[in-house]
């Protein structure tokens, strides 16, 4: 679905080739290089300054600082545990989410793809842990290979079938939210500043991207 493609670009602000390269830095075993699939619990880390200006890039906003730099000279860390999202690594995945302080979950999605198996099953486990989650839906520039599609109307028309089906997961008794999708970085700003940390969230922002265009990241 994305999720160690989306946590490469993010920490190390280089877009994807289309070909998960950006996954190769996350990974930590010869087998997942391989398959491209998450068996593991890796952690990544993103440091902000006091003004919230992101410092895991260097200077010239493409390389990257080390590990190290970036927490010797952020005023405010965040996590970013990765986690399997097969269905045979689920131990590994409630491991995970039930190991530590998670504060926030993050269900990614295929927009190509669709919802999964394992997604209705890691947004029960974030339900029955009383963990808020928000969800990305990922390869935003793609449409259904499936289908022939290709293009801006049928990628639209796949990331609308994805949304549609997340707003009918989440409308489920077990979970009772709607699902509301966060087009900017002031729209986010102002949902944030409606749901102060420690409140119980009535909704589940989504937020839509591209790991190759980049559309979406900054929000």
């Amino acid at each position: 679905s994305g999720k160690s493609t989306l946590a490469g670009v993010l920490t190390r602000g280089v877009r994807d080739n289309g070909q998960g390269s950006a996954r190769q830095a996350v990974f930590r075993h010869p087998h997942e290089l391989e398959s491209g699939c998450t068996s593991s619990i890796s952690q990544q880390i993103l440091g902000f300054d006091a003004r919230g200006a992101l410092l895991n890039y260097g200077d010239d906003g493409v390389g990257q600082h080390t590990v190290e730099q970036v927490a010797e000279r952020s005023a405010k860390v965040i996590t970013l545990v990765d986690l399997a999202g097969l269905p045979k690594y689920l131990k590994t995945t409630l491991g995970g989410l039930s190991s530590g302080a998670v504060d926030y979950a993050c269900a990614v999605v295929s927009a190509p793809q669709g919802l999964q198996r394992a997604t209705r099953e890691h947004l029960g486990l974030c339900c029955s842990l009383q963990l808020p989650f928000f969800a990305v839906v990922t390869h935003a520039e793609t449409g259904d290979p499936s289908e022939g599609c290709g293009g801006v109307g049928a990628t639209a028309t796949v990331v609308a079938r994805t949304m549609e089906q997340l707003g009918e997961l989440c409308q489920l008794p077990q979970i009772d939210r709607r699902v509301v999708q966060l087009h900017s970085e002031e729209h986010a700003r102002q949902w944030l500043g409606c749901h102060p940390t420690g409140t119980p969230w009535t909704q589940v922002p989504v937020i839509v991207v591209s790991c190759v265009t980049g559309a979406g990241l900054p929000v």
